[in-house]
């Protein structure tokens, strides 16, 4: 007879990986750091695999390699932690090692963690002043800081460096065409994206054919222009007065005061603005007589025709006047004013006097 006790020792060791945490993309390649350290007997071999569990058991298995790289499946669950392993043990049929070897060896596995792609949604379609600058929120998914890319006015513009979710794109000066985000970029991944926003805008009111009403009666002026562009009803700041349509009559200025009105319209798309002294001169100019000395004897009647480049305004008539000499401006002892250039028989005025 024989007896005693069998002693089977498993030599077979998997060694170590590197326990450092790989955040990965679905899609991408990654290599795990083997450090080494497998001891493999004559009937076992080393291989690696990527699965569900740290060490042993090992979960499922989802793929086998000869290295500790792998490619991760954009069918994977995202948001996941996955292990890449060593594995000692007895190969069976295809490339696998038998699981149920009651001398197989799993490293401890590097953790994978298997990050979403990230996501940004524009806001809805909105209108805006044009050539000012305007606000467009996009809401992120995934890890801050994130970074966008967009394309405006044909020009690409990435913004880096997020925190705030959601994020206030600043665009402008703006004008009516579609804003387009192509890109964006969290922590870990990048994405394409496909959102475009359509920018509308509302024109800005101008202020055009400025006109000064002069008053010469009242000493006043009244300011006239027209309201182009922007969104009736209008508001004029500055100075009272009216719009017939959109043309606008201000109410009486005093002559020696300026100007400065601004301009708005219901969508209070800025202010257009209008300033200036009115330059009012009085138009009226009553001409030139003959400068030649007439000579009349009493009983005579004397007939003067004047140069006709007198210069009447709306409100004024031409008369004549017969006076004694002219003082600047002060007309001394006038004898007649007549609505024609003639004076009565001559016999009414004192002889010898010059008229």
């Amino acid at each position: 007879t024989v007896s005693g006790l069998t002693i089977c020792n498993c030599i077979s060791e998997a060694g170590a990986m590197d326990s450092l945490v790989i955040n990965a993309c679905p899609g991408d390649s990654i290599t795990a750091n083997y450090l080494g350290g497998a001891i493999v007997d004559s009937d076992d071999s080393l291989r690696f695999i990527l699965h569900t569990l740290p060490s042993f058991p090992v979960g499922h298995i989802i793929a086998w390699n000869d290295t500790p790289g792998f490619v991760l499946s954009d069918t994977l669950p995202k948001d996941s932690v996955f292990y890449i392993s060593a594995i000692v043990g007895d190969y069976i049929n295809g490339d696998t090692l038998d699981i149920s070897d009651l001398c197989l060896k799993v490293a401890k596995g590097t953790p994978v963690v298997l990050r979403s792609r990230p996501t940004a949604v524009l806001s809805s379609d909105t209108t805006a002043c044009a050539g000012s600058n305007l606000s467009i929120p996009v809401q992120f998914t995934g890890t801050a800081p994130f970074a966008v890319t967009y394309v405006y006015a044909a020009q690409s513009v990435t913004v880096s460096g997020i925190v705030a979710n959601p994020y206030n794109l600043v665009v402008g000066p703006v004008n009516a065409g579609d804003l387009l985000l192509i890109a964006e970029q969290d922590s870990f991944c990048s994405n394409s994206i496909a959102d475009t926003v359509q920018i509308s805008t509302f024109p800005v009111p101008q202020i055009t054919n400025v006109n000064i009403l002069c008053d010469f009666s009242n000493s006043t002026y009244r300011l006239e222009f027209d309201a182009m562009g922007g969104t009736a009803p209008y508001a004029v700041s500055g100075v009272g007065g009216s719009f017939l349509g959109n043309k606008f009559t201000s109410a009486p200025i005093a002559a020696a005061l300026p100007y400065s009105v601004g301009l708005s319209d219901i969508h209070n798309c800025g202010q257009a603005t209008a300033n200036g002294v009115a330059i009012c001169i009085c138009p009226t100019y009553s001409g030139t007589m003959p400068a030649g000395l007439l000579k009349f004897c009493p009983g005579d009647t004397a007939f003067v025709t004047p140069g006709g480049d007198e210069a009447l305004d709306d409100r004024e008539q031409f008369q004549s006047g017969v006076h004694g000499e002219e003082r600047g401006r002060e007309l001394e002892h006038l004898v007649r004013v007549l609505d024609q250039p003639l004076a009565e028989p001559v016999q009414v005025f004192l002889q010898g006097l010059l008229f």
